[in-house]
This record gives C-alpha cells, structure tokens and sequence, in this order.
C-alpha cells in the first residue's frame, strides 16, 4: 500500500513517465547480457549454489541481498513443488523435487534475474521516498542510466543496488546516521568497494565513541548478509588483489614492474582518508592523485570502471552539498529528468542492435545433434553438456590443478588452492543441466579467455577433425565455422 502511495505522489507527470520507463527498460533487457565475459551468469547461479548450501562462486563481491533474493525464489519455488505433490512425499522425492527446482532455475537463470530487477525497482522506490527535498534520486538516477552506466544498471549484477544504497545512505546521513550506514552496510554487502564511502557518511570529527559504534554497526550487518565473506576473507582478498596484480598494464611493460597493487591500495587509502583532511591545499594533493591514478588503474591499466561507482557516488554527494543552488536549479528547470528520459529511451532503442541470449539460443537451435558448437554461457541453455562435463574431470577437479594453473608450476603452494577453484562452483550449473536435461540436441562446450577455462582457439583445434564444430564470434555475435577460424 505504501509503495502505491509512493507511486501515486509524484506531482509531475515526467516522474511518472520516468518510472515507467524505468520500469521498461528492466523488462526489456531480461535476456540480454551485456558484456563478452558474461560474469552476470555467475552472479546469477550464485543464488542456486547458495539454495544447496556451497558458497557463491562471487563470494567476494560479496553481492549480498541480491544472491539472498533469488535464493529465497528458489526455496519458494521449492515449497510450492512440495504442496503440489504432498502426497508422494518421502524423504527420496523430497531431495528430487530440490534436483528439479535447482535444474530448472539453473536452465533457465531469468526468474532470478527478473527477481533482482525487481529488488531493484523497490529500492528505487524508497529512494524516491526519501530524497524529496534532497534531489538525490535525480542525479544518481541520471548518472545510471547515462551511456556511460546504463549497461551496468540494467544488468543481472549487484552493482546498480549498490549504487541505489549508497544514495540512500546519503540521503539519510543527516536526519538518520544509524539507518544510514545500515544502508551503507547493504551497499558494502552488494560491491565491497562501497567500504570507501564510510568517512563520509560517519562523520570523522563526531566522537570516537559514535565512530566506532558506526564501524560495529557496518560489520555486523555486513557479516550478517555476506556471510561467505567474512568466512573465506583471506581468499576473497586475494582473489581481488590477484584480478588486479594480473592485468595487463602500459606502465609495467615501460618500467618493467608491476605497480598495479601499488597504484589500487594508494587510490583506496586516498579516497578513505579524503573526509579526514581538512588543509585545503591537502584536499587538492589528494584529488590531483586520486584522479591520476583513476586514469593509471582503468585506462592503462584496465581496471573496470565499474569498481569506481563508489567515486561517482562520492561527487554526486559533494555536488549536492556545495552546489545547492545550480543543482536545484537544473532540477526545478526539469534539464535532469528530461536527460535521464532521453538517456533511457535512447538505452531502449539501443537494444535493437544488440543480440539477445534469444536470439543466440535461436541460432544454436539450427545446428544438428552431431555438431560441436563452442560458445559462451547463456540465460537459457538448450545444447547437451555430458562431453563437456566429461572433459572438465580430465583436468578442472584434479589435485591443486587451480594453483598448478596459476603459478605454471607442478609444485605449485597448496595453500588456496582447492578454496580458490571458483570455476568448479560455476561448473555445478552444467553438472544439473547434463543430469536432468534431454541429450537429443547439439554438444555444447563453454569457452572463455578468463580463469582454467578454455577459449575457442583450443577448442577449434581439439575437435579440428570434426568439420560440424562451430564457435561463437564476440564481433559479429554469430557461430561460425572452425575451419574459417584456421584460415
């Protein structure tokens, strides 16, 4: 009732029909996946490993409330299949009535992404609720669904309900602190990165007292939410910091060392202290090096600009508290609202060119059953995965075959080795969907240039002798041919 009368209190017509844009652009990119390495299908089988009792394969993300959501979907989805058949139930029938909800969540991953959207859209919702004097859902809502942004927002990931926490953490800084770092702590439970907006929302010069009771307060509620975190913390930092150690940087190939740590632990240390420092020439030494290194870390270094959402947080924040008057201006002049519908129409109309997992699904459909397609994992999956699951037991679950991996090396360090096999979590999808699903339909083997799994180019060449196996080309989002790929 009370998310009705939130809907129904907006004044002006153009927040109506941003809403129901809002609302559109969610329901239109349900089978879309936006990015070629596709870790949004990752996120989402997290919530199915999580119903089974294993930890998220992005358990350091930690991506909290989002992989609870589409848990708590599948248990209810659970429930329901055990009223409909509380006649045959037995302990056997109740572990098959869980393999049967698992599998076909598993087959078809768009309930829980369509869970998440809607996760998001309550939150939107109470962010409109509290920031009607404050103008913080029109600047972070603008930002979103800007270019720069809207592919993120409108994914299956937890990075848009991080961003939405984290402005309604600010929102509530003033009149609610407590309630406010309750929110901050849900952000940090989505994106652990949102850890950086703490001094801003704590208030550094209140009591010490107060400060620590706040930091309590994020960690509770933050082991509370994400708890595969705080249990594995040693390696889920490392699985951080080595994403970042491993990337291919400009500068290291100049000087020949790797600075990226280096430059990522001196960003962080520099935006976390930025609220303490109170020198303005300070100030402006710690903005001239946070933005240098912001430029170091995602162009020459490539890390995603995704992990700075925390920064646009931030200066959205500053914005609104130094610049009241231009900001309200463009807010009361309509610019903001306008722009945003602008910027989600043109989001709409972009999708017309890009492909859907549909679509892709539709294309694989055509190939017969003796054919080997390689391609990337999908929202649904309609291919036969008993060889390849087959092949990952020749090398994915033998002893420390993850640290024998990352270190090219036989005797490779044990430690982390068997917690650090994130690709056999990700795996257990496709264990379910070769247990439970028709064979009558093409071979299908999942490629990738991340992690132990393997990419197209090692997959032409295994099956080089079979002229029906075809790979999925990023460029022109079609299969083709392997013997084209040779030439």
């Amino acid at each position: 009732m009370n998310l009705m009368k939130s809907l129904i209190n907006f004044k002006n017509l153009n927040y109506l029909f941003l809403f129901t844009l809002i609302i559109l652009s969610f329901y239109l990119s349900l089978y879309f996946v936006f990015t070629d390495y596709r870790d949004e299908i990752g996120y989402l089988s997290d919530s199915l490993l999580l119903a089974e009792g294993l930890r998220p394969s992005y358990s350091h993300s930690p991506s909290g409330i989002s992989t609870w959501t589409g848990t708590l979907l599948i248990y209810l989805d659970f429930l329901i299949t055990c009223i409909k058949n509380f006649s045959d139930l037995n302990m056997k029938s109740l572990f098959s009535f869980f393999d049967y909800t698992l599998f076909k969540n598993y087959y078809d991953l768009t309930n829980i992404k369509l869970s998440l959207f809607l996760i998001n859209i309550i939150f939107i919702i109470y962010l409109i609720k509290y920031s009607k004097s404050s103008y913080y859902f029109e600047y972070f809502v603008l930002i979103a669904f800007s270019p720069l942004l809207s592919e993120i927002t409108f994914s299956g990931k937890p990075y848009f309900l991080a961003f939405i926490f984290s402005a309604i953490a600010f929102c509530l800084k003033k009149n609610k602190p407590y309630i406010s770092i309750i929110f901050l702590s849900f952000a940090v439970s989505e994106r652990l990165e949102y850890i950086l907006l703490f001094n801003f929302l704590a208030i550094p010069n209140e009591k010490k007292s107060e400060y620590f009771k706040k930091i309590g307060l994020l960690i509770i509620v933050f082991s509370v939410l994400s708890p595969w975190f705080t249990s594995a913390i040693v390696q889920n930092i490392k699985v951080i910091f080595g994403y970042v150690h491993i990337q291919p940087s400009q500068i290291t190939s100049l000087i020949n060392i790797n600075l990226n740590i280096l430059f990522f632990i001196t960003l962080l240390l520099s935006i976390f202290y930025y609220p303490f420092v109170k020198n303005k020439k300070i100030k402006y030494i710690l903005v001239l090096t946070i933005l240098l290194l912001f430029i170091f870390l995602s162009y020459y270094s490539n890390i995603p600009i995704r992990w700075f959402m925390p920064v646009i947080s931030i200066i959205i924040y500053l914005f609104l508290e130094n610049l009241k008057k231009i900001s309200s201006f463009l807010v009361e002049k309509k610019i903001v609202n306008l722009l945003s519908i602008a910027f989600l129409i043109l989001f709409i109309n972009s999708l017309s060119n890009k492909k859907s997992d549909i679509q892709i699904i539709e294309k694989e459909k055509n190939f017969s059953n003796n054919s080997i397609i390689i391609g990337p994992k999908l929202l649904i999956e309609e291919g036969d995965f008993l060889n390849y699951t087959n092949f990952l037991k020749t090398y994915l679950y033998k002893f420390n075959s993850k640290n024998k991996f990352f270190f090219n090396d036989e005797n490779a360090p044990l430690a982390f080795g068997n917690s650090g096999n994130l690709e056999i979590l990700q795996n257990r999808r496709y264990e379910f969907l070769n247990k439970y699903k028709s064979k009558k339909s093409y071979s299908k083997f999942i490629m990738s240039d991340g992690g132990m799994y393997k990419n197209s180019e090692y997959y032409c060449l295994k099956f080089s002798e079979n002229p029906n196996t075809y790979y999925f080309d990023f460029k022109d989002t079609n299969y083709k041919n392997c013997k084209i790929k040779k030439k």
